[in-house]
């Protein structure tokens, strides 16, 4: 490989990878200004429907609806409704054990949480006009106990659509997990600060979202996507619908523990983050810069960076072909682009608060790097992916 085609690959490859830390330096930095919002004594009012897909939950479905139960809000005013969803377990006998309305759903051709999804609305709305406010949650989630309180107040000051941050429920179980914990805090808290500072739309993870009555009934939710957040995300971004977020209420998720357990999931995030990217985002941006609309750019831009994971292997890659270049300037623009890397991930473990017990899974980053970079991959090779439910231990 000659120098100079070294130099160029090193320099344009660089500068791509500057620009996207930077980005996220700059939500870094500006999510230290954020504060949650005051709570503000008020009557609790807000009608609640809690929406549970639930495909083979058996086991875990309980822990949510134990957790439900701890919550304070008042009684009468938050009912939950589970989507049995193709289940060949006992997920629709253990709803119902906890007071759960339950609606049991059966199709082989139309597979997959987006669905489930739309079919359960239809479900409730088809009966009844009563709830002001949906909240999606996934089966396997707990709740913290001021969750609705914090929505309450949110949707009484006018909020119309909002995400609750979501994190790992036992981070340092394993090496795995602590790394995910660290790679979740980056995106579902210190990015979404970041976002609110700057008046842009935090996003949609999936679980712990909140969607006032009208944005349902205006924006049917027809995601079918293996991301069906990110789908409908960028659908309400196109809509001029601002995403807030409420870093005050808490959803914890067990995540996989071990490489084997976490893999089809991984893919499956990848893959449909890359389908996105191709199928909407292009026309997000577009629109976003004739109308001069920094909301629908960064929602574009935020699908378009790659994990983190990704980003410092390429990183160290390209600082490799400098040295062997003997570049000087794209030896610096590499080495920038790994300090604002690098300045997003420590600046951020300080504005998450997460323990010091954190950085001893640094050690293990290394493998995890080759591990992740190695699925991603494996994400963007040809062929068809479906969700499966992903295996825990």
């Amino acid at each position: 490989m000659g120098q100079a085609l070294l130099v160029s690959i090193s320099l344009a490859g660089g500068s791509v990878l500057l620009l996207s830390g930077l980005y996220l330096l700059l939500l870094t930095i500006a999510g230290f200004w954020h504060r949650p919002q005051r709570s503000i004594p008020r009557r609790q009012t807000t009608r609640f429907a809690l929406l549970v897909p639930a495909h083979n939950e058996e086991q875990t479905l309980p822990r949510l609806l134990e957790s439900l139960q701890r919550v304070r809000y008042p009684q009468g005013l938050a009912d939950v409704f589970v989507v049995a969803d193709n289940c060949l377990d006992g997920t629709a006998a253990a709803a119902r054990a906890w007071g759960a309305t339950v609606f049991e759903r059966f199709d082989e051709h139309q597979r997959g949480k987006g669905y489930a999804l739309n079919w359960l609305l239809h479900q409730i709305t088809s009966r009844s006009h009563l709830y002001d406010v949906y909240v999606l949650l996934d089966a396997d989630c707990t709740v913290s106990e001021n969750f609705l309180e914090v929505m309450d107040q949110r949707f009484q000051r006018g909020s119309r659509v909002v995400q609750s941050y979501y994190t790992v429920a036992d981070p340092f179980k394993t090496h795995v997990s602590a790394l995910r914990h660290v790679a979740m805090a980056l995106k579902h808290w210190v990015r979404p600060q970041g976002r609110a500072i700057l008046g842009l739309s935090c996003g949609l993870f999936g679980t712990g979202m909140a969607f006032r009555k009208d944005v349902i009934q205006e924006h049917t939710w027809k995601a079918y996507s293996l991301t069906e957040d990110i789908e409908y995300f960028l659908d309400l971004v196109d809509q001029g619908i601002c995403i807030e977020f409420a870093s005050e209420a808490t959803v914890w998720s067990p995540m996989p523990g071990s490489f084997r357990e976490a893999r089809s999931q991984n893919v499956r995030w990848e893959k449909g983050r890359l389908q996105m990217l191709v199928q909407q985002c292009p026309g997000l941006v577009w629109k976003g810069v004739r109308r001069r609309d920094w909301r629908r750019i960064d929602a574009a831009l935020e699908q378009a960076v790659p994990p983190l994971s990704v980003i410092a292997a390429a990183v160290v890659a390209l600082l490799g072909l400098s040295v062997l270049a003997g570049h000087i300037f794209a030896l610096a623009v590499n080495a920038a682009a790994l300090a604002a890397l690098a300045g997003h991930v420590f600046l951020g473990i300080r504005s998450a608060k997460l323990p010091s017990t954190v950085y001893r899974s640094f050690l293990f980053a290394p493998i995890f790097i080759l591990w992740k970079v190695t699925l991603c991959l494996v994400s963007v090779l040809p062929g068809k992916s479906q969700w499966v439910r992903t295996p825990r231990s």
